[in-house]
């Protein structure tokens, strides 16, 4: 015959029951996975961005360079070595921009350099980013003072 399900006997079994803990770690875990998997992944695409942007910031810096050295480099002869120092990147969306300018008697090649970043964290959708460095750069010319020995 079965036992009769009785308050006293319910309440038995629950003790029974809360007092096992087999399992309780897979539980846990699963519950925590989820979390622990999307941050592993943000970080990877955060890492990915800011890469992206280092080569930006380091082409610019070497452009900047080729200026100092070479006072005489045009802005397009300056867009062209943007172009050819980040030519891992897609061409189509590289926006790169040289000019001069005159501030207090100085002149400066400004160069602009942009490029979006479709990002993919975990649980929102595709999102752009662009990514910008650009910089002012002193043309330095050499003048040379004639002496009269």
């Amino acid at each position: 015959m079965r036992a009769r399900r009785t308050p006293a006997n319910v309440m038995a079994r629950l003790r029974r029951l809360g007092g096992d803990r087999s399992g309780s770690v897979s539980v846990g875990f699963a519950l925590v996975a989820g979390m622990l998997i999307a941050l592993v992944a943000a970080s990877l695409e955060f890492g990915r961005v800011m890469m992206a942007r280092s080569e930006m910031d380091h082409a610019l810096g070497r452009a900047a360079r080729m200026v100092i050295m070479d006072g005489s480099q045009t802005p397009t002869e300056v867009e062209d070595t943007m172009r050819a120092l980040l030519a891992d990147f897609d061409p189509d969306s590289l926006a790169i921009s040289a000019g001069t300018k005159v501030v207090a008697g100085v002149d400066y090649v400004t160069v602009r350099v942009e490029f979006p970043v479709e990002t993919s964290i975990p649980f929102r959708s595709l999102e752009t980013v662009t990514l910008r460095v650009d910089t002012s750069i002193p043309i330095v010319r050499a003048t040379f003072a004639e002496t009269g020995d």
